[in-house]
Order: structure tokens, then C-alpha cells, then sequence
């Protein structure tokens, strides 16, 4: 729901928000904020003005838990909110790496949590850091299992806009920025950067500026044409005997920097020299 005042709407339907028990700081409850997009746990009362929810805090559910949707906007409070309950709508598949950028400290995840420590000559190079994260900051994770959205109790709701650390700026609204944006993508555990317009990019994503190349868990991925193996702006015979060399053996996967695996299934090999082929000709 989203709070506008006293009233929170949702699908078309709008409510008026009544503390009517006067939950405090106790119950861990705090007025949501216009713009907020919340949970509410509470009662539904009729009205005569219409529907009426009356936020309640029994069997350990807080009555206000504060949303982040990537499909939505995430409007950040005027002032950081203490003690506050956050859930965080969206998957994060196992075994694949997703950019974060989340208005609260995350612990607990069950995988590796990577900052953008250096940047260089267009080069962002991540380092596997210990938990927790910074409120703000943007990350990359991947986690061991799926995770089907995160919810923090206890956790301070920051104020402000996400940072931009070496060339990666966290973003909490999907229309965050116009033009072109370079994104990182994650396929069977293999990473590539490709360019896209900023309205693609999820809210609570990331995405780079002036960065070209990314070093994660030692892959390497490059902003580049796809098919285009030894990078020379052209898709040619020429990318097709670089695959079939690293296939044979004869040169190494790492030389092209992930480029000879053009499917992006984390193997170089004869799918990709077809892909290839079938970009020269036309049909792909």
C-alpha cells in the first residue's frame, strides 16, 4: 500500500490508516511517512467514510513493515526510522549474481556479499566482504539458495539517496536516471555487462557509469558486441576460429575475457561457434 497522509491505497482501493489502540515506540509502530510503501497488519473496520485499518502488533508481527519493491519506487523518509521492520520484494536466485543497493544494514545472507573495492582505466575490480552491508551502498550477492525476498526486524530505514562507490551507483527507483546505463547480467553463474536504458533496471539494482570492464570472483566480463570474441567491432570468421581455438585448447578462455562463451552458459563450445556463425550469416 502506499501512504499518502491518514490513507493508504492499493490496487485502486483506498483506506484511512486510524492508530486507533495508539500503538507507540513500544509496539514497535511508527507513522508511516507519505510516499511509504507499506505492510500494515491490522484490523479492518467499516466506516462511515468507508474502510477504516486499525494497525494492531500481536503474535510478533509488527504492525508497519516498510517495503521495497523492485517493480516500484521507494520513496526514503525524510529522517532515518529506528527499529523498523523491512521487506524486500524480490528474487534472488541461487548460485546467480545480482546487484543490491538497499536503504538498510543486510546480514544473514547465506552466500557471498561483494563491494566494488577498486577502479581503474574503466575497471571495477569486487572484493568478498563480511556482513554486514552499509545502508545505501550498492553490492553484488550471490546466495547459496533462493531467496524469495528478505524481511529485516530491527533494522534503521535510512534516509537519503544511494551512493555511487567506484563507478557503481545504487538506484532506488526504476526511472532513477535516463539514457544509456551499463547493468550487469547473470546466466548459469556466468556474468556479462551489456547496455540498456535505466527504466529496465529494477529499483534496489545497480548499475555502472564510465565502467567498461568488471572483475567478480576472478571472471571477467567487458562491455562489447556479442559474437565479437578478440574485439575488434566486428562479428567475423574470425571470432569463429578464437572459439574454436579455445575449444582445441590452443588459447585460453581467460585471453577474450569471457567473450568465447557467447550463450553465456558458462562453457565455450561448439553451441558457441554455431551462434557465431549464424550472426554472420543473418539468422541470429
Amino acid at each position: 500500500m502506499r501512504v499518502s497522509g491518514n490513507t493508504a491505497t492499493s490496487g485502486g482501493n483506498t483506506v484511512t490508516i486510524n492508530n486507533m489502540y495508539g500503538l507507540g515506540s513500544e509496539s514497535f509502530y511508527q507513522k508511516p511517512y507519505d510516499g511509504a510503501l507499506v505492510d500494515i497488519t491490522g484490523l479492518a473496520v467499516p466506516s462511515a467514510g468507508g474502510k477504516t485499518l486499525v494497525p494492531t502488533c500481536e503474535n510478533g508481527n509488527r504492525p508497519v513493515t516498510y517495503v521495497i519493491n523492485e517493480d516500484s519506487a521507494f520513496i526514503a523518509p525524510p529522517a532515518s526510522i529506528g527499529n523498523a521492520s523491512v521487506r524486500l520484494a524480490r528474487e534472488l536466485a541461487a548460485g546467480e549474481y545480482h546487484t543490491l543497493a538497499l536503504p538498510f544494514v543486510l546480514s544473514g545472507v547465506d552466500g557471498k556479499v561483494l563491494a566494488p573495492a577498486t577502479q581503474a582505466g574503466g575497471k571495477v575490480t569486487f572484493a568478498t566482504i563480511s556482513q554486514p552491508t552499509e545502508a545505501g551502498k550498492p553490492y553484488i550477492v550471490k546466495p547459496n539458495v533462493t531467496l524469495h525476498g528478505i524481511t529485516a526486524t530491527g533494522v534503521t530505514l535510512a534516509s537519503g539517496e544511494p551512493a555511487t562507490v567506484n563507478g557503481m551507483t545504487g538506484m532506488y527507483n526504476p526511472t532513477f536516471m535516463t539514457g544509456m546505463v551499463v547493468k550487469l547480467e547473470s546466466k548459469g553463474g556466468a556474468i556479462a555487462l551489456a547496455l540498456a536504458e535505466a527504466s529496465s533496471i529494477a529499483a534496489s539494482h545497480a548499475y555502472f557509469g564510465g565502467v567498461t570492464t568488471v572483475e567478480v570472483d576472478g571472471k571477467t566480463a567487458s562491455l562489447g558486441i556479442a559474437g565479437d570474441v578478440n574485439g575488434d567491432g566486428v562479428v567475423d570468421i574470425v571470432d569463429v576460429n578464437c572459439i574454436i581455438n579455445v575449444i582445441l585448447g590452443q588459447e585460453s578462455a581467460e585471453k577474450y575475457g569471457g567473450s568465447a562463451d557467447v550463450d553465456g552458459n558458462g562453457e565455450v563450445d561448439i553451441v558457441d561457434v554455431n551462434t557465431v556463425i549464424n550472426m554472420i550469416l543473418g539468422t541470429k
